[in-house]
């Protein structure tokens, strides 16, 4: 499902849309036969989601990437989703590691996204792919009223980007606005906003 985004700025570059996707099947199978005027406007959002019928879901979703995402496209994972447990034996962390590593080696760029709620351990993970892939990080928050999630204020902002070592226009915005009802019942937008952060 795609999600009505506005971008304005990405890394300095104009791009005139960024849809939020989920990471699936058929999301990448779009984007790979978007045209090539398409894919070189829009910086799309992939969402990491569970699924039990696929056996690997972050090597398939790795694999997905390769198959699929545009080459020299920078691609946004959101592994939000997903449990921050470890996913590997040894010092590889959770998921945001594997994902980072695993394109790294595949030389896709991505950008992760990190929230306010987000650990300490998770930090360090969106610190270490941050390092490696030099795409900048993604803050995500949702401004909607009935939000789970509790909104960072200007000093938790300021603490993250002290932990992820990183400058704010390194950083891009994303705000999840929630629905927007349009007056038939059951029919909604999901309205989100996106913008490179200038302080």
């Amino acid at each position: 499902m795609l999600q009505l985004v506005e971008c304005v700025l990405c890394l300095g570059e104009p791009v005139a849309y960024v849809p939020i996707l989920m990471g699936k099947a058929g999301e990448f199978l779009a984007l790979g036969h978007a045209s090539a005027e398409v894919q070189s406007q829009i910086r799309p959002v992939m969402e990491v989601v569970p699924d039990c019928d696929v056996r690997d879901l972050l090597e398939t979703f790795c694999d997905r990437v390769m198959e699929d995402v545009p080459n020299g496209m920078v691609l946004t994972v959101d592994c939000g989703a997903l449990p921050a447990a470890q996913v590997l034996k040894g010092d590889a962390g959770g998921p945001m590691v594997r994902v980072g590593e695993s394109l790294s080696w595949r030389q896709v760029a991505m950008c992760p996204v990190f929230r306010g709620t987000d650990t300490d351990e998770t930090l360090a993970e969106v610190r270490a792919v941050m390092a490696w892939h030099q795409q900048g990080g993604c803050l995500r928050i949702s401004s909607a009223r009935d939000a789970q999630e509790r909104r960072p204020d200007e000093e938790r902002v300021r603490e993250m980007l002290r932990t992820l070592r990183a400058a704010p226009e390194e950083t891009d915005l994303s705000i999840d606005a929630g629905p927007v009802h349009l007056g038939t019942e059951g029919q909604h937008w999901q309205l989100r906003c996106w913008t490179r952060s200038s302080t």
